[in-house]
Parts: C-alpha cells; sequence; structure tokens
C-alpha cells in the first residue's frame, strides 16, 4: 500500500517535472524567438541610421554648394568694386572735360556776343549733362545700399552656414554615441542569453529610449531640411538680386554711352563754333578794310565791338540840324558802305538811330514831339536808302532816342557826339534750336 502511494506520488512528481520541462521549454523558445525579433529591431535601426548617415552626406554637399556660392559671390563683389572704381575714373573725366566746356563757353561768350543764343543752348545740354551725371551719381549710390544689404545678406549667410556645420557636428557626435550604444546592446544581449527574463525590462526600456531619440533626431533632421529649404530659398532671392543689380548697371552704361554722345555732340558743336569764328575774324578784317578804304573820314568810325562791326556816323554827316531827310554827302557815304556790304551778303544790319536831351523845339513839335521819333526817324531813312541795293530781310531799324549816349550831354562837343547813327554788322543768327534738332537722334 505504501509502494502504491510512493509510485503515485513519483508519479505525480515526474509527470509535474515533465509539465515544468515542458513549460521551461516553451518559455525558453518563446525567449529566443523574443532575442530574435530585438535583433530584427536592431538591424531595422541601424538601416535607417544608415539612411540618416545619407542624409549626412547630402547636406554636407548642400554645405560645399552653399560653400560654392559664397565663392561666386565674393566674385561679384569684386566685379562691384571693380565697376565703381571705373564709375568714379568716368566721373573724373566728365568733370574734367565739364571745366573744359565752361572755360570754352567763356572764351566763345567773351569773343562772340551775337552767339549768346546758341552758347545759351550749349549750356542748357550742359546742365542737362550735369542732370544726368547727379542721376548717376544717385544711381550708383543705390547700388552701394543694395551692395551693402547684399553683403549683410551674405553675413547672415555664413552664419547660418556656421551655425549648420555646428549642429551636424554634434550630429555626429549623437550618431556615434547610438552605434556604440546599439552595439554595446548586441553584446550583452548575445553575452546575457542565459539572463533574458531580469534584462528583459532594461533592454525594453534601453529600447524604447532609443525609439524616443530616433524621434528626437529624426525631428531635427526635419528641422534641419526645413533651414536648408529656407537657406536655398535665400540664395534665389540673392541670385534675384544680382540680376536686378546687373540691370542697372546696364541701364547705367546706356546713360553713360548716350552722356558720351552729347558730350561728342557739343565737342562737334564746339569745333563747328571755332572755325565759324575763324571765318568771322578773317571776314571782320576783310570787312573792315574795305569801309576804311570806302567811308572812313572825319565823322565816321569804325570799330569791333564784341564780335559786330559798328560804323557811327555822326547827325552832321547824314542829317541837317533837327531833320531826317539824308544830305547829298551823306547818301554818297551810305552808297560807298552799300558797295562793301553787298560783297557780304551773310552779315545782318542793324541801324540804331541816337539824339541828345535837348527837348525837340516848337517848330518840329508837330513833326517829331520827341527825340524817340527824331532817332527812329533818322534810321528809318538809312534804312530806306541802303533797301536800294541790299537785301530788305537783312536790316533792321531802331530808335534808342538819348537813352544809349556815349558821351555827357552836359557839353555841346558830347552832344555832338551823342547825336549819331550807328549801323551795326554781324552774322546772320542761325537757328541753332532747329540745327540742334538736326542733329538729335532718331531725327
Amino acid at each position: 500500500m505504501k509502494k502504491t502511494i510512493i509510485v503515485s506520488i513519483l508519479s505525480v512528481i515526474l509527470a509535474a517535472a515533465i509539465v515544468f520541462n515542458f513549460l521551461l521549454y516553451k518559455k525558453l523558445t518563446d525567449s529566443r524567438k523574443t532575442v530574435q525579433e530585438y535583433r530584427e529591431e536592431i538591424r531595422t535601426l541601424e538601416s535607417k541610421v544608415e539612411g540618416k548617415q545619407k542624409t549626412l552626406e547630402k547636406l554636407e554637399e548642400k554645405a560645399a554648394e552653399n560653400r560654392s556660392l559664397e565663392s561666386k559671390l565674393h566674385t561679384v563683389e569684386d566685379q562691384v568694386r571693380t565697376l565703381k572704381t571705373r564709375v568714379a575714373e568716368l566721373l573724373d573725366q566728365k568733370d574734367k572735360q565739364q571745366k573744359k566746356y565752361e572755360a570754352t563757353i567763356k572764351e566763345l561768350k567773351a569773343s562772340l556776343a551775337s552767339r549768346e543764343e546758341r552758347v545759351s543752348s550749349l549750356q542748357k545740354d550742359l546742365q542737362e549733362s550735369e542732370e544726368a551725371r547727379k542721376n548717376l551719381e544717385t544711381t550708383i549710390e543705390g547700388q552701394k545700399r543694395s551692395i551693402g544689404e547684399l553683403e549683410d545678406r551674405i553675413a547672415d549667410l555664413q552664419a547660418q552656414n556656421k551655425s549648420l556645420e555646428k549642429e551636424l557636428a554634434q550630429y555626429r557626435q549623437k550618431e556615434s554615441t547610438y552605434t556604440q550604444r546599439i552595439q554595446e546592446l548586441s553584446n550583452k544581449l548575445e553575452r546575457q542569453q542565459e539572463r533574458e527574463q531580469k534584462e528583459e525590462a532594461a533592454l525594453m526600456s534601453n529600447i524604447q529610449e532609443l525609439k524616443e531619440s530616433e524621434q528626437s533626431l529624426e525631428d531635427k533632421i526635419e528641422a534641419r531640411e526645413d533651414s536648408i529649404s529656407k537657406l536655398e530659398k535665400q540664395v534665389q532671392h540673392t541670385k534675384q538680386e544680382k540680376q536686378i543689380i546687373k540691370e542697372e548697371l546696364k541701364e547705367n552704361k546706356d546713360l553713360l554711352k548716350g552722356l558720351q554722345e552729347r558730350i561728342a555732340r557739343v565737342r562737334q558743336e564746339r569745333e563747328s563754333m571755332q572755325k565759324e569764328l575763324e571765318q568771322l575774324r578773317s571776314t571782320f578784317k576783310t570787312l573792315v578794310a574795305d569801309l576804311k578804304e570806302k567811308v572812313e573820314q572825319k565823322g565816321v568810325t569804325i570799330e569791333k565791338l564784341r564780335g559786330e562791326l559798328s560804323v557811327t556816323l555822326v547827325d552832321k554827316v547824314l542829317f541837317d540840324s533837327g531833320e531826317a531827310t539824308i544830305r547829298p554827302e551823306g547818301r554818297e557815304v551810305l552808297q560807298s558802305l552799300a558797295d562793301v556790304l553787298m560783297k557780304e551778303e551773310q552779315k545782318s544790319i542793324r541801324v540804331v538811330g541816337h539824339t541828345d536831351n535837348v527837348p525837340i523845339g516848337p517848330q518840329l513839335k508837330d513833326k517829331f514831339p520827341t527825340n524817340w521819333e527824331l532817332s527812329v526817324a533818322r534810321a528809318t531813312r538809312v534804312v530806306r536808302v541802303l533797301d536800294r541795293f541790299l537785301d530788305p530781310d537783312r536790316m533792321e531799324a531802331v530808335g534808342c532816342s538819348f537813352y544809349d549816349p556815349v558821351a555827357s550831354n552836359d557839353t555841346e562837343e558830347g552832344r555832338a557826339k551823342n547825336r549819331r547813327v550807328e549801323i551795326m554788322i554781324a552774322p546772320r543768327l542761325i537757328d541753332y534750336q532747329a540745327q540742334k534738332a538736326d542733329t538729335e537722334p532718331g531725327s
């Protein structure tokens, strides 16, 4: 009976041992499967880390591209500095040319008063050139400000690039730490298979931390990618600004070209005026010689005044006292003068009558109420005589009464000098504005 009980107990113990061994074997098999799953997870993490390494390589390539862009921007800065130097040289040359033109204009004003309208138009052109130069200086100043802003943006890009490089270094350091950590976990799993149950909780905790670190790393990488995208947009914006600067420089070149063309036209005008001045000098010398030979006598004077030739006849040569009828001797003088002027068809003739300040006498009041009427009548009579020999559209008659004296009216000698007729002989005026319009581009 005891044997049977013992056998039964042993059978139960044996069955329990078999069941325990079976359960232990099953749990061991499950643990091995879990370890295998952990290893597969580790391999997946390693493949992800490799992917992140490739992403890092791409980031390094983009950083290299940014450095290349910085080099190109430095080249653009050098070109802009060269352009600044060239513009300064052009402005210096323009200032020198402008001083020369101003000196030339002063000489022309002093020697050729009859060309005042033409010189005035030339001064307007020079003023327009000065305004164009000022506009160019304003444009260059704006470009300087744009270049300064561009340099500030370049500095910001460089600072962002340095920050990105620092973050890349930190990322590599973390990557090395994670790699070492994964290796340590793999070694622990291989060494501690017998203590799987004790290490399971710690391993799960480590894997969870690793997942969290991976998520954090992915978030940081995404943030870096956003930063790189913004950096690329800034680079694109910088390229657009560079294009705008190129277009502005092109406009400035066109403006300089137009200014140079205008300066060339001014030079041509100056040379033309100098040639005409030489011709006028030669013509005046010939005309003066002829007039002196023909009409110079007592009471007739010939002189050159500011580019004009003046023939002055005192009143007793042409008129009786208080009269406007030309005497026969005066007609002979005017005939001789007309013979000379007939050879000079390009000369204009301006006859100006002058009187002294003695009021008109009562016997002449009806005929000449004031000295104005007398001076105009005498100038008109001279023109009427010359009109028989010369082209009328070359002449004009003017009366100045006693308001343009050449001597004092307080003495009889001075009053005799003031009673005169002046015949002003000058080159005929050219429609300078029309000539200028003919030389304008597109005319």
